[in-house]
């Protein structure tokens, strides 16, 4: 683990030598001497992990150098600080904040020394490797960039192999027959099992076997899941039989919808085919797609599909075998385990506690902080964001049942909780603690030190921990006579601080006094999270200024705490990512410091601020709500108007009319409109979001007078999931052939204006599921077999009507 640490310190190191070359002048050479000479250890470090358990001396080295990496990318990154802020104009405050009364010369030519001093013990480290015997192991990529690069693949090429392959031998063996010997006469062979049982990885081995590719003359694989279309499926299907050619991929593109499964179909008479259907969820998926793999009896061409549910393999064929992968012995699961789930990312979520439901966002955003996620020029060009790639790890760990899904979305489509098993929990804690990753402590009633959470797995053997403390999760109760471990204790190196009270409930420590003590002496903290402190009686925290001096601060949660304001000295606070205010005094005035934090990617504050003059250029997710009236209206889009780069918007009360560039806001994926009194020409806006994929429109969304709602033909190319909710003065909705060619779910509620569905439904092909509540009963009978509206909806595979109970 010691290699995945390093190699993440070695690409932040690396990141700020390309960014801020400029801001390091005078010590620019030391600085690169010093990545050069970590990048050249980082190769040993795969076999000083692999020989460090049976070794004392080894261990204490890896620590030296593990600790030289981390006090190099924090005395950098203080000194790249210091330099910003004097172009700013406020050295002097800086100064002031970080404690020193040096003059800049002092406090450039220190932080140089401190610079000066680690290049040296990193350089004796190098020089040192031989002593220990560790050979040296060398990938042409870097850490990040081979973890990166295998979540690509294993995101848009899912039939990329999977090395870590336990215990799966006997089952690829069985697969292989069923499809290639002539005595198993199978046209769909299916493997089913729960997510994360290994279905994929099986499959990818058979797809990839010798004898599989032998015998067949073409293969193919796509991945199902639940959001596809057909069009697209069948396309890179054929795309991939016939190994096509760009000219050829431009002729596919031209063809009819109804073309393309009978040319699938041929080709599989005609040649032998495999064509691997990767997690089919639904039995109406199957039939949107068999008409593309009808043949005859004696074709010797294959389906392998991987499903969760059994219904789904007997549907696609009553006669094709069926395969449950058997589960994993102790000795099998304990060797994946270790090969899969001992990242910096995997063991970062042992901050939390037992049976804790982590919120995905928060570990997610975490991890950004902590520095663990990181975007290549690949990646960067391509749009992705940060948030992208750490949901994907996300799902990485899902998929590898590291993690267990505790809530999802309302749409189903994102994971909003996790759960860790205790088990897997417990390793990882051990293996964090090992490696001075992190360290986990209970609080103390008798002043007394803290001590280390403790771990009762007898499958893992305890080495203590070497190094110095980076990060701290601390778990206390009301009576606890102590909120934090002593700076003798932690030493002054903390990059993570969590605080957890009792039972995951709203918690106040013993005496208000120790309060600022949860806030001192943390002048590196990356990552602060204290929620959940209010005694339930009013008792109001007032924030020490000492949370000020904390400039290195990426994440910080104050979530259901009871503060008492926001002060100013939040805006020293100039390398936040993420600000969560949503603080039990809901009532808050908000100062314009806000606009000092450009790196601020996710805010939340109290719902009912108050707040003037505030931008929010590189916010990812905003609520808004106008409670003022139609006169605020104007201000409401000025400070939409600011927010070009975001992700989630909610806005709730009178808007009238959106900033004119907002049609182009390409990064907007969720937008919420409640009671935003719009004129009915913004719909011309809204239709051309490029990338909006769920919409939610709430009572009264456009003003009193629009009595029609027209969705144009290419409107919403990308939309998904779209909601109607209390439109009760819209009485016509008419949709365009063309428009919303990618909606999955539409949900009708209480529109009771309307008196019918648009016959504009017959041409949404990609629709899976149409719900439709609280509408007259009129309304609904129309709907059902036999209705005057039931060929509107009959290609829809869920059709959910629940009347209102008055009706």
């Amino acid at each position: 683990m010691a290699e995945a640490v390093v190699s993440v310190l070695v690409e932040r190191v690396g990141e700020y030598i390309i960014q801020e070359g400029r801001s390091l002048f005078g010590v620019g050479n030391q600085v690169r001497r010093a990545h050069r000479d970590l990048v050249f250890i980082k190769g040993f470090l795969k076999d000083a992990d692999a020989k460090r358990r049976d070794s004392e001396a080894i261990r204490t080295f890896v620590a030296e150098i593990r600790d030289a990496a981390y006090d190099l990318e924090d005395v950098i990154e203080a000194f790249v600080l210091m330099v910003d802020s004097k172009r700013k104009g406020g050295i002097k405050n800086v100064l002031k904040r970080l404690g020193y009364i040096f003059i800049e010369g002092v406090r450039r030519h220190k932080i140089g020394s401190e610079i000066g001093v680690i290049t040296i013990t990193i350089s004796d480290l190098k020089q040192n490797l031989q002593t220990y015997g560790i050979k040296e192991i060398r990938d042409s990529s870097t850490s990040l960039q081979l973890c990166e690069g295998q979540q690509l693949l294993r995101r848009t090429y899912t039939h990329v192999i999977d090395r870590n392959v336990v215990g799966l031998e006997d089952s690829v063996h069985e697969l292989v027959g069923h499809l290639v010997k002539e005595e198993h006469r199978h046209r769909v062979v299916s493997i089913i099992g729960m997510g994360g049982s290994g279905k994929t990885t099986i499959a990818k081995q058979v797809y990839h076997h010798k004898e599989v590719t032998d015998h067949f003359d073409c293969l193919a694989w796509v991945c199902i899941s639940q959001q596809y279309q057909v069009r697209d499926v069948l396309e890179r299907i054929y795309v991939k039989l016939i190994s096509a050619s760009n000219k050829e991929r431009e002729e596919i593109k031209n063809l009819k919808d109804d073309e393309i499964p009978g040319r699938l179909s041929r080709l599989q008479n005609e040649r032998k085919c495999l064509i691997v259907l990767d997690d089919i969820w639904k039995t109406e998926t199957w039939d949107f797609l068999k008409a593309a793999f009808e043949c005859h009896e004696d074709s010797k061409s294959r389906i392998l599909l991987t499903t969760r549910n059994e219904q789904v393999a007997s549907h696609a064929d009553d006669n094709g075998f069926h395969y449950r992968p058997p589960p994993l012995n102790e000795s099998e699961s304990w060797k994946l385990f270790e090969k899969i789930a001992m990242s910096g990312r995997k063991a970062g979520i042992g901050h939390f506690p037992e049976d804790h439901e982590i919120r995905m966002k928060s570990l997610t955003r975490l991890w950004i902080a902590e520095g663990f996620i990181s975007l290549t020029k690949q990646r960067q060009s391509s749009g992705e964001t940060m948030e992208d790639v750490a949901y994907n790890w996300l799902n990485e760990l899902v998929e590898r049942c590291v993690i267990q899904v505790g809530e999802r979305s309302s749409t189903f489509e994102n994971i909003k909780t996790c759960r860790m098993h205790d088990l897997l929990r417990d390793l990882c804690l051990r293996k964090a603690e090992e490696e001075n990753f992190l360290q986990v402590v209970k609080g103390s009633h008798k002043n007394e030190a803290m001590h280390p959470v403790s771990s009762s797995s007898s499958m893992v053997t305890y080495v203590s921990p070497m190094g110095k403390i980076r990060r701290l999760a601390v778990y206390l109760d009301e009576n606890d006579d102590k909120l934090v471990p002593s700076l003798g204790e932690r030493g002054g190196h903390l990059r993570s601080l969590l605080y957890f009270g009792p039972n995951d409930h709203y918690w106040f420590p013993k005496r208000k006094e120790l309060i600022p003590s949860m806030f001192k002496d943390f002048k590196l903290l990356r990552a602060l999270m204290i929620e959940g402190m209010d005694d339930g009686r009013g008792v109001k925290i007032e924030l020490p200024r000492e949370i000020g001096n904390m400039v290195h601060l990426r994440f910080m949660s104050l979530r259901n705490s009871d503060i008492k304001s926001f002060p100013p000295f939040l805006g020293n606070l100039i390398c936040l990512q993420t600000l969560d205010f949503r603080v039990s005094d809901i009532n808050m005035f908000i100062p314009n410091v806000i606009c000092k934090m450009n790196k601020l990617r996710h805010l939340y504050l109290p719902s009912s601020y108050r707040a003037r003059g505030c931008v929010l250029n590189g916010i990812r997710c905003l609520r808004l709500d106008n409670d003022v009236g139609m006169e605020s209206g104007a201000e409401v889009s000025q400070i939409v108007a600011r927010c070009g780069q975001i992700y989630k918007l909610q806005l709730y009360g009178p808007t009238l009319e959106l900033p004119k560039e907002f049609h182009s806001y390409s990064n907007l994926t969720k937008l919420l409109l409640y009671e935003c009194a719009l004129k009915d020409d913004q719909m011309a806006v809204l239709e051309k979001l490029p990338n909006l994929k769920s919409l939610q429109l709430w009572r009264n969304v456009f003003e009193e007078n629009t009595k029609v709602l027209v969705f144009s033909a290419g409107s919403f190319p990308r939309l998904q999931f779209l909601t109607l909710l209390c439109l009760k003065g819209i009485t016509e909705w008419r949709v365009e052939e063309g428009a919303m060619p990618s909606l999955c779910k539409l949900v009708i509620h209480d529109c009771r204006g309307l008196s019918t569905v648009p016959d504009g439904l017959r041409h949404l092909t990609t629709l899976m599921e149409l719900k439709i509540e609280y509408m007259p009963k009129l309304f609904c009978s129309k709907l059902e077999e036999g209705g005057e509206d039931f060929h509107k909806v009959q290609h829809i595979p869920s059709l959910i009507i629940i009347q209102h109970p008055r009706d």
